[in-house]
């Protein structure tokens, strides 16, 4: 066996190593505290040699203190579980490894292990394995000599064991059936009706208005409750403390006077508004999302000032001097909202109309008497190809049986406007099988799908084999950050 893929490979898993370090940190010593009877809590079984609580806590704090250059504030603790995850799937691997390799005489020996450290790049100076290079950067990996060692003999161990069960041919089923799921293509008629593409030029009566507004529950014909507030603003411009003493002097003027809130406010050099109507979800332009703040200055009494109510950059005054009910708009009111959503409906509903005009052609055979017009779209033998171009009309494709006729209602959402629109589906056909060319590409992805099935299936053999054991209750228990 060529050794090379091999030390590459190792090379690889280090500098990953490396990076997960740099990015997450391992210190978790000061975060668990567990009593002393937890600790000696087996893990891991597997036949005589067992992994327990205080081994993988262990593990985790040499982890911890050997990388002292790349560990970032606040993130020490981030993951405790998925850290010692990590750690008990690699401790399971090495010892199921190590077991297989005892059976079957495999030996890393200290030839193989001094043999791939001079390949690693990291511990090179100027193209040359250096000694130098190793005791500079070795402590910044989160390996030391002991560890280092082992991690290389777990890659060596399961790159060879691995390697012997590994396919290089794709599974001609399972290749086809990724080909099929990523470039199947179907052919089919496709007609699109867009509500808004309908003209409607006539005007609706009177009685079609009323109707509309007697039957609507639109937001558009309702007034929700309101209220109008005068509103004092003093800019935090003298440090916060000066600002609020004036905040308070305001106050204080505002219910000892007879003076208007704008006169007040104009003797204190402060800023006056009245507000237009305000329903409840609108109060945050009063410049503060503080729920609580927001509920007292909704409940206020009318004509009653607030407190002075700190905000960014300033403080207010609030006075809440109308109330308006919520209630539903009059005829007269509503009038044009009405004409807008009469024309509306009456799109659908003749939008509608035409699709299903289509369909009962399709139906009957007679799909080249649709004819094309502004308001819809007709393609005759249109392809469709998964992963290429992908819309809405491919889903509906992808969903129609072969010979089946559908009608489908589509919405998207543009400019922040609902449009509607309805799709026909008629006579899909799939392309044959006989355009099937497999890629590259596609036959690399079926290997390495192949092979994870098999190196998975042989890592379950291999826990069968040596009677795997985990106490995942107390797993999660003791290092779930839920606990």
């Amino acid at each position: 066996m060529e050794i090379l893929p091999i030390i590459k490979k190792v090379s690889l898993h280090i500098f990953i190593y490396i990076l997960i370090f740099s990015f997450v940190g391992w210190g978790i010593a000061q975060w668990i505290l567990t009593p002393k009877d937890k600790q000696r809590v087996d893990i891991v079984k597997i036949e005589k040699e067992t992994l327990s609580f205080y081994d993988l806590q262990a593990e985790i704090g040499k982890l911890s203190s050997s990388i002292p250059l790349f560990k970032t504030d606040g993130l020490e603790n981030a993951d405790v579980y998925t850290q010692a995850t990590a750690l008990k799937k690699k401790w399971i691997d090495h010892t199921l490894f190590s077991k297989f390799a005892v059976e079957k005489d495999l030996v890393f020996t200290d030839d193989i292990f001094v043999s791939q450290l001079r390949e690693i790049d990291l511990f090179h100076k100027d193209g040359l394995f250096s000694l130098e290079s190793l005791n500079t950067m070795l402590p910044f990996t989160g390996f030391n000599n002991r560890t280092l060692r082992t991690e290389m003999e777990m890659q060596y161990l399961s790159t060879t064991i691995k390697d012997t069960i590994l396919t290089e041919e794709p599974s001609s089923n399972l290749a086809r059936a990724i080909h099929k799921s990523r470039n199947q293509t179907k052919i089919a008629d496709i007609a699109v009706v867009s509500v808004d593409d309908i003209k409607i030029d006539d005007l609706p009566t009177e009685k079609e208005l009323k109707q509309v507004y007697n039957r609507s529950k639109s937001i558009l014909f309702n007034n929700l409750e309101s209220k109008i507030f005068e509103i004092i603003t003093v800019d935090i411009s003298n440090g916060k403390e000066r600002t609020r003493e004036i905040a308070y002097d305001i106050e204080e003027m505002l219910i000892t006077s007879d003076n208007s809130m704008s006169i007040v406010a104009k003797k204190f050099g402060a800023k006056y508004n009245k507000s237009d109507k305000i329903i409840k979800s609108q109060l945050q332009m009063l410049g503060t999302d503080d729920e609580k703040i927001l509920k007292q200055i909704w409940e206020l009494g009318l004509n009653i000032e607030s407190e002075p109510i700190e905000v960014e950059n300033s403080f207010i005054i609030v006075k809440a001097v109308e109330h308006i009910s919520a209630h539903k708009k009059s005829f007269e009111e509503s009038r044009e909202d009405l004409v807008s959503e009469w024309r509306y409906n009456e799109q659908k509903k003749r939008a509608y109309l035409k699709a299903n005009k289509i369909l009962k052609n399709a139906k009957a055979g007679k799909w080249n008497d649709n004819k094309i017009t502004t308001d819809t779209k007709i393609h005759s033998r249109k392809p469709f190809a998964r992963g290429k171009d992908y819309t809405t009309e491919h889903e509906y494709v992808f969903k129609t049986k072969v010979n089946e006729s559908r009608l489908f209602t589509t919405r998207s959402v543009a400019d922040n406007e609902t449009v509607v629109a309805y799709v026909i589906v008629n006579n899909v056909e799939n392309v044959s099988e006989n355009q099937f060319k497999m890629t590259d590409s596609l036959r690399q992805e079926s290997i390495e799908v192949m092979n994870k099935f098999l190196v998975d299936s042989y890592s379950l053999w291999l826990s069968k084999k040596y009677k795997l054991e985990q106490n995942m209750m107390a797993f999660d228990n003791l290092f779930s950050i839920d606990k």
